[in-house]
């Protein structure tokens, strides 16, 4: 249920879209920020 929050708060709550299709590249373009910038910014914090 975390990952459905933090989408809900990084994404869906901060995105105006119109239509299931625009929703649907939204969330693929959250998806790849999600999996790729954000936790490549995490392990700088590591070392």
């Amino acid at each position: 249920m975390r990952l459905i929050g933090t989408v809900r708060r990084e994404c869906l709550d901060r995105t105006l879209f119109w239509t299931a299709a625009d929703l649907e590249v939204k969330l693929l373009d959250f998806q790849r920020y999600y999996n790729g910038r954000r936790a490549h910014a995490l392990t700088s914090f590591c070392s």
